[in-house]
C-alpha cells in the first residue's frame, strides 16, 4: 500500500509552482498517506519568494501533522537553502532512501 504522496519538481521553482505543493498538502489531509515527498533532484534554482513559500507550506503541513521530506537537492539548490537559513529547518534527506527509511521511522512510531 503507498502511504505517501510524491512531487517531482523540475526547473526553476517561483511561487506559481508552490501552488502544486499547497494543492497536494490540502489532498493528503483528505487522504491515507499521511506523508509528502518532494524530489529536488531536478530542480534547477528556486526564487528567495518560493523559498519563503516552501517554509510557509512546511509549517502548515507540520501543524496538519504531516511529514514534508525533500530530497535529492542539487548542490546548487541546497547552498541555496543555507544561505537562507532554511537547511536545518526543512525536512532535508540526502536520497531517496534516507527519505524512506525516515518514513518508516515515522510510521514505527506511529503503531
Amino acid at each position: 500500500m503507498k502511504n505517501h504522496n510524491l512531487v517531482l519538481a523540475k526547473g526553476h521553482i517561483d511561487t506559481d509552482d508552490c501552488l502544486t505543493l499547497s494543492q497536494v498538502l490540502n489532498n493528503t489531509t483528505l487522504s491515507k498517506c499521511k506523508t509528502v515527498w518532494v524530489d529536488c533532484e531536478q530542480v534547477t534554482s528556486i526564487s528567495t519568494d518560493a523559498l519563503h513559500l516552501v517554509l510557509n507550506l512546511s509549517d502548515k503541513a507540520t501543524s496538519l501533522g504531516i511529514p514534508l521530506l525533500f530530497y535529492q537537492l542539487n548542490p546548487a539548490l541546497k547552498d541555496t537553502v543555507k544561505e537562507e537559513g532554511l537547511y536545518q529547518v526543512l525536512n532535508i534527506l540526502p536520497t531517496i532512501t534516507d527519505a524512506n527509511n525516515y518514513h518508516q521511522k515515522l510510521m514505527n512510531q506511529a503503531y
